[in-house]
């Protein structure tokens, strides 16, 4: 692309080539996971053609759309996404295009698109369109460097901030939450979004489970990045409630009663309200495994249901 090419004016900085203005460039171009549209709009803007090295049919229908009014529905429907009306549709398909299989689901299809069109209920077109000129990841998922750029650009940190969930915009929430793992992910992204979707109603010891294992690997990260003297974080606190009743639980009340308190208060419970037996049932392992078990036999039942079983 020759120096003056309107991509490149769009950036700013004028036609002249110096190494920084080429290393800018370069990154932009690398990290920008709506490059293809930006490099479109470049010359829409411009009123220019598009070069003939440009041979990718997508790119080239969103240009006659735009600058020719070439009508095209699916075009349409992708730019529609981009509305500000339909701001958090578009964070929730972004979360989605991130997953890149869906093993979880019910019916699960061949080709993931499709599933996330399910999910989501946009057109299969449309989600492939907007991930090719909007958000185009999906060839880049296991570049790790590319993922955490896109959702910790200012590294994990963020989520040990106070009121961080409330703070934080619910779009990056939801990418975020593209990183879980067992089905959880599209759960948990739909949940934020506002949706139930095939939410698994386990049992209250499996969820106990489940959090204080969240809880304490939490923990674990935080004081493995020399958070530990960190007064105000909630998680180590947390952990610290569950690290002493699990001791108390093991030696029969040999802890100091001070600690004990303060284990005990750390999670908003006062000593009146043990939490002991629900840490007993979290340490034996043959009744989780059995209450998981009987889990899966109540889904595998109402999945037989469904389906007409005898």
């Amino acid at each position: 692309m020759p120096p003056d090419a309107p991509f490149y004016t769009n950036m700013g900085g004028g036609v002249q080539e110096t190494q920084s203005q080429l290393v800018d460039r370069l990154g932009f171009a690398r990290n920008d996971p709506s490059f293809p549209w930006t490099f479109v709009a470049a010359f829409v803007n411009m009123r220019q053609r598009l070069p003939c090295e440009v041979t990718e049919h997508f790119m080239r229908q969103a240009y006659e759309f735009t600058l020719n009014n070439v009508p095209n529905n699916v075009i349409a429907n992708t730019f529609v996404l981009r509305h500000t009306e339909f701001a958090m549709t578009r964070c929730m398909l972004e979360a989605l295009l991130l997953i890149s299989e869906f093993p979880e689901q019910e019916n699960p299809k061949s080709d993931p698109m499709e599933t996330i069109a399910e999910i989501s209920n946009i057109n299969v077109n449309t989600v492939r369109m907007y991930e090719k000129l909007f958000f185009n990841v999906r060839d880049r998922l296991d570049d790790l460097n590319y993922m955490h750029s896109i959702l910790y650009p200012e590294t994990r940190q963020v989520e040990i901030k106070p009121d961080y969930f409330l703070n934080e915009h619910p779009g990056k929430l939801m990418l975020r939450a593209s990183l879980l793992k067992d089905g959880t992910n599209v759960e948990t992204i739909m949940s934020i979004y506002g949706t139930r979707y095939h939410l698994k109603e386990l049992s209250a010891e499996v969820y106990t489970r489940n959090l204080t294992t969240r809880v304490l690997a939490d923990a674990h990260r935080i004081i493995q990045s020399g958070g530990s003297n960190q007064p105000g974080i909630p998680s180590v606190s947390w952990a610290r409630s569950l690290t002493v009743a699990r001791e108390m639980n093991k030696d029969s009340g040999q802890v100091d009663a001070v600690d004990s308190q303060m284990g005990v208060g750390a999670i908003g419970l006062n000593t009146g309200q043990s939490i002991l037996e629900t840490v007993k049932n979290l340490t034996n392992d043959a009744t989780y495994e059995k209450q998981l078990e009987e889990q899966k036999w109540m889904e595998a039942n109402r999945s037989l249901d469904k389906k007409g079983a005898p």
